[in-house]
């Protein structure tokens, strides 16, 4: 018989399901199932799958949605490390790296499907940034932290916010994966042009003030690897 552990975007851990036989070649880590929650269907996701028996009884995951996950192994791990790293219910810290759209609208777009649109920011203000010679030492020791895969924190004392754009564009020009956070909206758009210039459709924007719809897209461009840098605020 075939379980599933399954984690709701609400303040508990995972919680175990049978998986009917019906369900049972197309469940995989990751993807979107529904299930009830008390009295409620509720929308969560897959975190791992076993076989065996279970010796209290256990109620059926109800649908499958979708035929890809929309969490890789790398972050349910992830999830799982923040879990311990801040000391919160897993469940928490679903509800905030998934948008509650993409659990309740399972629209996910694959590699070679149709081309997502690109969410425009607001009109640029101010001048554009220009780069300007930096100290490479600082740029060697954060790319040696990237390519070892290592967890650190650097800390960049610049003079101008052209010197700051300079060491944001030499960190990220081979990286993958990557998140830019700024601390307000507005701020969004001065970068948007240069780093749009460079790196064209793998940059995705990510903030509150997005729509509905345009969050789900955002989203959908980054799970079907359109894009793989975000530029937002603290929500991205």
């Amino acid at each position: 018989m075939d379980f599933v552990d399954v984690l709701f975007p609400v303040n508990i851990g995972p919680l175990t399901y049978r998986c009917p036989d019906a369900f049972s070649q197309q469940v995989k880590p990751g993807m979107v199932i529904s299930a009830q929650l008390k009295k409620s269907i509720t929308h969560g996701i897959i975190l791992k799958k076993t076989v065996g028996r279970c010796q209290r009884s256990v109620k059926d995951i109800l649908a499958v949605h979708g035929s890809s996950p929309i969490l890789s192994g790398y972050m349910i791990r992830l999830l799982q490390w923040m879990s311990d790293y801040y000391i919160a219910a897993q469940g928490l810290v679903l509800k905030n790296i998934v948008p509650k759209e993409i659990l309740l609208h399972r629209a996910v777009c694959h590699p070679g499907d149709r081309e997502i649109r690109q969410v425009d920011p607001k009109s640029s203000s101010g001048d554009d940034l220009q780069t300007v010679p930096i100290d490479h030492s600082i740029i060697d020791m954060v790319k040696s932290s990237i390519l070892a895969h290592t967890y650190r924190c650097f800390l960049l004392h610049a003079p101008s916010s052209a010197y700051a754009f300079s060491a944001l564009m030499k960190c990220i020009t081979d990286a993958r994966n990557v998140i830019i956070l700024v601390p307000e909206i507005r701020s969004i758009s001065k970068l948007y042009d240069p780093l749009f210039r460079q790196f064209g459709q793998r940059l995705c924007l990510f903030h509150s003030e997005l729509g509905r719809s345009a969050r789900r897209e955002a989203f959908e461009r980054i799970l079907s690897h359109q894009s793989d840098i975000v530029l937002g605020t603290r929500s991205a």
